[in-house]
């Protein structure tokens, strides 16, 4: 399967400036590009997924992007944010669609996945973005999932992703 992966250089000139400008809400959004430490971290993150030997689907992919962006606190601030953003040109990168749903559909998604999570009701304007909000918060903090290891969650959004994700053949 042939992929399109995202690399640093897509990162600083997509992803931040997304960020940036669509993402600045109650906490300000970090210079990622100044953080050569963070850079570094990320870039071993988007070195790794490509890796099939670990993860050979993409729902695998995209749950090891996800999850290790958000856990792994990178940056000082704006982690959740760059999982999210990361995931979405991941999945529209490779022209992968999702199930259409509303928020309260998702709520009732992540819900079942993570019955003690207190869902955040966001105005970010697309149903599915706010799934990632929430989705994020689970990865990053292992609180917020008790009983569930990073790797457990990893496991479980695989899963979803699996059934919320319509991946081209020939991807």
């Amino acid at each position: 399967m042939a992929f399109a992966y995202i690399s640093i250089g897509d990162c600083k000139a997509r992803c931040f400036p997304y960020i940036k400008e669509n993402l600045q809400y109650a906490e300000s959004v970090p210079s990622y590009e100044k953080d050569q430490d963070g850079i570094n971290a990320l870039e071993s993150i988007l070195e790794f997924v490509k890796n099939d030997n670990y993860y050979s689907t993409f729902a695998e992919k995209a749950a090891y992007l996800f999850c290790s962006v958000a856990n792994r606190h990178a940056f000082g601030n704006g982690n959740k944010r760059l999982s999210a953003t990361l995931l979405r040109y991941f999945l529209a990168d490779n022209h992968v669609k999702t199930i259409e749903a509303t928020a309260d559909q998702w709520k009732d998604v992540m819900q079942g996945l993570f019955p003690s999570y207190a869902w955040k009701s966001v105005d970010l304007g697309d149903a599915f973005y706010l799934l990632l909000y929430n989705l994020a918060f689970v990865a990053a903090d292992g609180q917020l999932r008790p009983g569930i290891s990073f790797d457990a969650c990893k496991g479980l959004l695989t899963a979803l992703f699996e059934k919320i994700f319509d991946v081209p053949k020939d991807c």
